[in-house]
């Protein structure tokens, strides 16, 4: 299965930044936009549309989800109930239900023709083009169903952003405060998270190298590092959870998942992801 992962960010306007992913042994580095909300050409938006600044996306692991941010607001509760509260096996059996899947799919597929209308009317856009693609196997949309990332793969996100994107920290810093987290919070996770954030500093290394040997490389010992940065990323995970609480997990649902999307070409295996969840032992 391949992750495609991309970012929207939510001003008056959307703008979708696109990563790479990997998943396992397989490696995409298709970096054509493919989106559920209208794109710029470029980074920015037009003087009256503009969003904050964010800087390149860093690759991401399996599952991963990267790239600068504007956060949203909280996200209305799915079903009556905060995205926090779900389950892991209540997101497990709508994100491996194929069904599901092909509602969101084509929910997104609805989301991305009224952004593409709207970004014509407001002559964004030339009339008569069209951005974006909705042709996978399922759509994981944090504005529609942020209840359905799986923790691993938010704290991956804000991992990894606060880790490596100067902008992320800033942007996210007071929708921590209105989580509940304390105000050291961010240098907490880094200490937290040192291992981790060691793989993910390797991975981006690692991938620095674009000639046609360093990609090879890469894809060769992508298996090892892969699994070490799942048992690593899932010890911490545990680590923050002991020392934030609830909060964490209220942060990362209400108020990062809704900045973020999922794009996969085939519906997960349940047991992969389980297994991904608890640190791929």
């Amino acid at each position: 299965m391949i992750y495609r992962v991309q970012l929207f960010l939510l001003a008056a306007s959307c703008v979708v930044v696109s990563a790479y992913s990997f998943c396992g042994s397989n490696l995409s580095l298709d970096a054509t936009p493919q989106v559920d909300a209208p794109v710029n050409k470029t980074s920015t938006d037009s003087p009256a549309l503009q969003p904050q600044p964010y800087t390149a996306p860093v690759k991401p692991l399996h599952g991963g989800v990267v790239g600068g941010v504007i956060p949203l607001p909280s996200a209305s509760p799915a079903v009556g109930r905060l995205a926090s509260a779900w389950t892991l096996d209540e997101r497990l059996e709508s994100r491996c239900n194929r069904p599901k899947a092909e509602e969101r799919t084509r929910q997104a597929e609805r989301a991305r023709i009224e952004f593409n209308a709207e970004f014509v009317s407001r002559g964004l856009l030339p009339a008569g083009q069209s951005v974006g693609t909705t042709r996978r196997a399922d759509v994981i949309s944090g504005r529609f169903h942020p209840e359905l990332f799986l923790p691993h793969e938010l704290f991956q996100n804000v991992v990894r952003g606060a880790a490596f994107d100067a902008g992320y920290r800033r942007a996210f810093e007071a929708r921590a405060q209105s989580a509940g987290l304390p105000p050291d919070f961010w240098s907490r996770l880094a200490s937290l998270s040192t291992a981790f954030i060691g793989d993910l500093r390797a991975q981006r290394d690692r991938l620095s190298d674009k000639s046609a040997a360093g990609r090879a490389l890469a894809m060769a010992n992508w298996v090892a590092l892969d699994r070490k940065t799942c048992h690593d990323r899932a010890i911490a995970l545990r680590a923050a959870r002991a020392a934030f609480g609830t909060a964490l997990d209220h942060f990362m649902y209400e108020y990062v998942a809704p900045s973020l999307s999922i794009y996969l070409d085939e519906v997960p295996d349940e047991n992969t992801l389980r297994s991904r969840e608890a640190g791929c032992e």
